[in-house]
């Protein structure tokens, strides 16, 4: 659970079983294959789950004026959106996504380790065909 103060008025936010799966009838999205960029409808759709579990009579119109409240307060959708997969994660939604994410991280750094080091062997064996030339072949090669 998380308090947030916007506009003067403190928020507990958090994700239950019972929200989440409303949010996920209302939008047709599931949250375990949901974008890491968010919109703002989805970011609203997920507030609005978020003060649900604690504000049981919260409204989405009220969700949509308490959103447009923290963006007047110099907030922008990023910040919303870390406060968000914040609670996501430690309420144990998001697991699935963060390891798929983090395979994903080590399967590019594996690709790209790869990449360097065939990079680095073609500049040794060039090198190496420059060293064992000639001293005829190399100074003709310069000219």
């Amino acid at each position: 659970m998380r308090v947030i103060e916007i506009g003067g008025k403190s928020y507990e936010l958090c994700f239950r079983i019972y929200s989440i799966a409303q949010w996920e009838q209302r939008t047709k999205k599931n949250i375990s294959t949901m974008r890491l960029q968010q919109e703002y409808g989805d970011i609203m759709w997920l507030l609005w789950c978020a003060l649900l579990a604690k504000q049981p009579k919260i409204t989405v119109e009220k969700t949509s004026d308490i959103m447009e409240a923290y963006m007047e307060e110099g907030h922008d959708l990023p910040d919303l959106w870390e406060i968000l997969s914040e609670l996501l994660t430690d309420a144990g939604f998001m697991k699935g996504q963060l390891k798929r994410i983090a395979e994903k991280a080590e399967t590019a750094e594996a690709a790209k380790a790869a990449e360097v080091l065939e990079e680095t062997e073609q500049t040794a064996q060039d090198l190496q065909k420059i060293v064992t030339l000639p001293l005829s072949k190399a100074h003709t090669k310069q000219e």
